[in-house]
């Protein structure tokens, strides 16, 4: 249950690597079992399992197509793609392409349907309207992911640097189909140490922006359409990153002049919001107050936090700064916290300079932690408490920012 978090039901369905798909009228999901070698269609509604659909393979892959109302399967030991009504009574074709079919994905329209096969350095392109192959697309390097935009399809393959793209407007057109690249990264992904199933391409906010995973490198990059190389990326910082996701926070307009957005205030008190624009220029700043929702269950970290130290504030870059904040235990009415495990992490965005320091007591309740900027910028301040279960991000934290020159502090 999406609204509760609890298990409503448990649907048996068979062995192996699953792949999941929900019809648009979340009447049916369809549960791909490579190692049953069937597809189990399940009743959303009722939440049971109404069949079990033979496969002659190995099934890899599901995508949907609104334009046929059609459900696919890519077999990958067969090389074929099967086409089912959505209630999956019915099998409509089969469509012979080649063994070693990978995962698949509808073009925005719908009209047509693009699945990688890495064993054949191709991407194969279905015409959806008429189950028949439109194209056989020679992509080198071993294809086996895709992602789409409005104007492209992004491939990434195992042993190749670079990103395919190729132009959906030339597909059916009867021309030849338009097929660029754009390096990301200087190791294939096949050079990282493994991969996941779950994507390596992220859609960017806007609509013509695409991330790229390459683990193979430990970087996301960056890539605007039409550019000739990822405009940027964004480091690991020490980490791997194997997936992305982009969740959209952006204010959007919902009414004519009307703009709104969802954020979640960290806690009660006075907040400034402040809204710049480009064009036209633009810089205003709102007051607000935020509450606390007695409807919520409060104080149900086991810990609250009180800083002693500015958010905000100021401090120079060399010389030691001291963070003081303050624990009280809600279990006991917010007595003070007088453990010795209390940890900090310091560092500086976008993730340098990390280090974590142990927590000096200094009173009842209250605790420091020094550190010395090495650099200017701004940095963060995370507490833990690893006895109460409160690890470096579950506390609020605290930010200060480092400058050069004279004392910050002076006028």
């Amino acid at each position: 249950d999406s609204e509760n978090h609890k298990v409503v039901a448990r649907i048996p369905t068979g062995a192996g690597h699953h792949q999941l798909l929900v019809t648009p009228d979340n009447r049916y999901a369809f549960v791909s079992n490579r190692d049953a070698r069937t597809v189990s269609v399940i009743d959303v509604r009722a939440r049971k399992k109404v069949r079990d659909i033979e496969m002659a393979g190995l099934p890899i892959s599901l995508a949907y197509s609104e334009l046929s109302d059609a459900v696919y399967v890519a077999d990958g030991q067969t090389g074929e793609v099967i086409v089912l009504d959505p209630d999956g009574r019915k099998e409509r074709a089969r469509i012979a392409l080649a063994p070693g079919l990978g995962p698949m994905k509808p073009a925005p329209e719908g009209r047509y349907l693009l699945t990688v096969n890495p064993t054949e350095d191709a991407v194969f392109v279905i015409d959806t309207a008429t189950n028949q192959v439109a194209h056989k697309l020679e992509i080198k390097g071993r294809p086996f992911q895709l992602a789409m935009s409005r104007s492209f399809a992004f491939v990434r393959s195992l042993s190749s640097t670079s990103v395919s793209m190729i132009r959906l407007a030339d597909l059916g057109s009867g021309q030849q189909v338009t097929i660029n690249e754009f390096p990301a990264g200087e190791r294939p992904p096949e050079d990282a140490p493994f991969l996941l199933p779950a994507d390596l391409f992220a859609t960017a906010v806007t609509e013509a922006a695409t991330m790229v995973v390459s683990p193979g490198d430990a970087n996301v990059f960056y890539y605007m359409e039409g550019m000739n190389a990822p405009m940027g990326s964004f480091g690991g910082y020490g980490h791997r990153p194997l997936s992305a996701t982009v969740v959209d926070r952006t204010i959007k307009e919902v009414a004519p002049g009307e703009y709104s957005s969802t954020v979640k205030m960290p806690a009660s008190g006075r907040f400034q919001l402040i809204m710049t624009m480009d064009a036209p220029s633009l810089i205003e700043c709102f007051a607000f107050t935020a509450t606390d929702n007695p409807s919520l269950v409060q104080d149900t970290a086991p810990l609250r936090i009180a800083y002693e130290t500015r958010s905000g504030g100021l401090i120079r870059v060399g010389e030691e700064a001291r963070v003081r904040f303050s624990l009280m235990d809600t279990a006991r009415d917010n007595a003070a916290y007088e453990g010795e495990d209390v940890t900090v992490v310091t560092f500086r965005a976008p993730g340098q300079d990390r280090k974590q320091h142990t927590a000096r007591k200094v009173g009842a309740g209250v605790y420091e932690v020094a550190f010395t900027p090495a650099s200017d910028g701004a940095y963060y301040v995370y507490p833990a408490v690893p006895s109460k279960g409160l690890d470096f991000s579950t506390l609020p934290f605290l930010t200060l920012v480092a400058q050069r020159g004279p004392d910050p502090g002076a006028p």
